[in-house]
């Protein structure tokens, strides 16, 4: 999709100027967390690209670096609190999208976070 007003050639932006900092930014945390774990790219780097190639607005990308950061911080007690809530799905065998999903979750249900918790389960779910 093209610009045309303004002759411009560049794509339109994924990331809507009406979503809310915060969704957008789970977006972004997820799409970070789900190429370090399938290419082992170093999250900063990513999260700087993927941030320029769909435009996020500044509060959406420290949004996600917050969440990403918090994720990696908090990720053993995370992935011990998946397999002990899902004990016949192994860890490795949930799908890479899936467990970074739960991860972010999870995450966002720990004691101390300022997301309520119906919050946390419906973007969760989306």
């Amino acid at each position: 999709m093209n610009d045309e007003s303004s002759g411009s050639t560049r794509p339109a932006s994924t990331m809507h100027s009406g979503v809310a900092p915060q969704h957008g930014g789970r977006v972004l945390a997820l799409q970070v967390l789900f190429e370090h774990d399938l290419a082992k790219h170093e999250w900063l780097g990513s999260l700087e690209l993927l941030a320029e190639a769909i435009e996020a607005p500044p509060a959406a990308k420290s949004f996600a670096a917050g969440y990403v950061e918090g994720v990696f911080e908090h990720r053993s007690w995370l992935d011990d609190a998946i397999r002990r809530y899902a004990p016949m799905w192994p860890l490795e065998q949930i799908p890479t999208i899936d467990r970074n999903v739960l991860r972010i979750a999870l995450y966002e249900l720990r004691d101390g976070s300022p997301t309520p918790p119906k919050v946390a389960i419906n973007e969760a779910v989306e």
